[in-house]
């Protein structure tokens, strides 16, 4: 049993906070202990965390770019994991020294991690996959504004978009009028004032979660 299918039930963040957690609690209790029935229990603690932390963060991590940027993003994530094995050979073949100190950058890099991860909000596509779209739209408002977007104008690019399976109000301006809109796995329902009942098919196959197109749409295309 793992970690892994958590992050999809409770979701992509803590459960990638925990595996973090996880880490640095083994880290400290390896460098103490001097009981081999406790090592091999930390032993265990630490298989545990590497599930939530490569398997659970590398989705958490991807879900929050664009995806354009999914190629460059998990490449640079297993080349820096390559880095860090070759560091650890050339200290042991060059420096020889205790392999206590190799944990002093484990633990400071573990430990910064938690605390930016704490500032992190839950992976937008999660949520979407669980319905939750207001608690996704304003994941989405924040990933916006983040990237330089001013709050109306990130406001009026969410309310051109109705993520799969969302039914909402939306105030038509320039007609005066108010529509409810459902998105029923890619068609688009729009039932306002009798002349303006219409229905729209949306013919790109390309996402059926919708939320990871309009992410990158939305807010990475910034000019």
């Amino acid at each position: 049993m793992t970690l892994t299918r958590l992050g999809d039930v409770a979701g992509r963040r803590p459960i990638f906070m925990l595996g973090v957690i996880m880490h640095i609690g083994f880290t400290i209790g390896l460098l103490w202990s001097t009981n081999p029935i406790l090592t091999y229990g930390l032993i265990f603690i630490f298989g545990m965390s590497v599930t939530a932390r490569y398997y659970v963060g590398y989705s958490y991590n991807l879900e929050m770019q664009p995806k354009s940027h999914y190629v460059l993003v998990s490449t640079s994530m297993f080349m820096f994991e390559s880095f860090t094995y070759i560091c650890i050979c050339l200290y042991f073949w060059l420096v020889q020294g205790p392999w206590q100190y190799l944990q002093i950058p484990n633990l400071v890099l573990a430990s910064a991690g938690m605390v930016f991860l704490s500032f992190m909000p839950e992976s937008p596509r999660w949520l979407l996959s669980k319905k939750r779209f207001d608690e996704a739209r304003h994941v989405f408002k924040w990933i916006g504004m983040q990237n330089g977007l001013e709050e109306e104008e990130v406001n009026l690019r969410l309310d051109e978009i109705v993520f799969d399976g969302e039914e909402r109000l939306i105030d038509n301006k320039r007609e005066g009028t108010v529509v409810r809109v459902k998105n029923n796995k890619g068609e688009i329902t729009i039932n306002g004032a009798e002349k303006d009942k219409r229905k729209l098919t949306i013919r790109d196959g390309s996402s059926k979660a919708g939320g990871g197109r309009a992410y990158g749409m939305s807010f990475h295309a910034k000019q």
